[in-house]
C-alpha cells in the first residue's frame, strides 16, 4: 500500500471508520518551511513500510481534518491510529528510522494518546 494523499475529508473519515488496521497519518502543511523539510523523511518511512497503511494530510487543504484527530497547527504532527482513535503521536520533524522504532517497534520518547478530541 503506498502512501495516500487525502484529498476528501469525509471519505478519508470513513475509510478509517471501515478499517480494523492501524494507520500512520502524517499532518504536514504545504506554507511550513518545516513540514517541507520534514516531509521527505516521513515519506521515505513510508516506502520502507509498503504493507503499513499510511496518509498523508496538508492540514491547509482538508479544512479542519487536523483538529477533528486533536492535532493543533504544530506540524509535522505524526499519528499512529486506530479507527479515530490515536494511540500514539509524533510531533516535530523526524527521521524515518526514528519513525519506525515509534510506531513499529516500541513507543519509546512518544506521547502516548488518547481518545480523538470530542470522541468518547
Amino acid at each position: 500500500m503506498a502512501l495516500t494523499h487525502v484529498q476528501d475529508a469525509q471519505s478519508f473519515l470513513s475509510r478509517l471508520a471501515s478499517s480494523n488496521q492501524v494507520a500512520i497519518i502524517g499532518f504536514f502543511n504545504e506554507s511550513s518551511a518545516d513540514s517541507r523539510n520534514a516531509l521527505p523523511e516521513f515519506e521515505r518511512f513510508c516506502a520502507e513500510h509498503p504493507d503499513q497503511p499510511t496518509f498523508l494530510v496538508d492540514i491547509a487543504a482538508t479544512q479542519g481534518l487536523h483538529t477533528r484527530f486533536g492535532v493543533a497547527n504544530t506540524v509535522p504532527t505524526v499519528l499512529y491510529v486506530k479507527g479515530e482513535r490515536v494511540l500514539k503521536e509524533v510531533i516535530g520533524a523526524q527521521t524515518a528510522s526514528f519513525y519506525g522504532r515509534a510506531f513499529l517497534n516500541g513507543s519509546s520518547g512518544l506521547h502516548q494518546a488518547t481518545q480523538v478530541a470530542g470522541r468518547s
